[in-house]
């Protein structure tokens, strides 16, 4: 058995050798850097020789305008090898988005979701390995004044499908 813990450095490490098969190596680190604004941390959790399962996160804020997050997962298990998460989200007095990719056991899915004051729009896109629904998502626009009213909204729900509706006013 071996264990340390040094808060300054903000490590912590644990070991301890087994005569229990397939937990005879057994060990775990974590690391922490950064601050409130900007932080990484590693995660290594190791249960046999060369058995490892490592996580690492990261973080990130500007303000409140910036945010990223990701997630990073490694394992010795066939088809879930390395796995990931991100998020970012960026905006602005009259918008914002927000971005997401996430992979796991080797398939992908992405997500976009962006909207705006100026002009009033918004869109929601998502890309995933599954077929018939490889591109779903929606998207919508409003135009209006004293004497006019112009809206769309478009729901693409399985690839090559579509629902649209469109709604006109004009006030002479």
């Amino acid at each position: 058995l071996d264990s340390s813990l040094d808060l300054a450095s903000k490590k912590s490490q644990f070991s301890l050798k087994t005569p229990i098969s397939h937990f005879k190596d057994i060990a775990f680190n974590f690391e922490l850097t950064g601050n409130l604004r900007r932080a990484s941390s590693k995660v290594e959790l190791q249960y046999d020789t060369n058995k490892k399962i490592i996580a690492d996160v990261n973080y990130a804020k500007y303000g409140s305008r910036r945010l990223q997050l990701s997630l990073n997962l490694r394992t010795p298990f066939k088809g879930m090898d390395h796995s990931k998460l991100s998020y970012r989200h960026t905006a602005s007095v009259d918008s914002f988005e927000c971005e997401t990719e996430m992979s796991f056991m080797n398939k992908d899915i992405t997500g976009n979701l962006r909207a705006s004051t100026s002009p009033v729009s918004g869109s929601l896109s998502i890309t995933t390995p599954f077929k018939g629904y490889e591109q779903i998502g929606a998207d919508m626009k409003l135009d209006y004044g004293a004497t006019f009213y112009n809206s769309e909204l478009n729901i693409a729900y399985m690839e090559g499908k579509t629902i649209t509706v469109v709604s006109e006013m004009n006030v002479h």
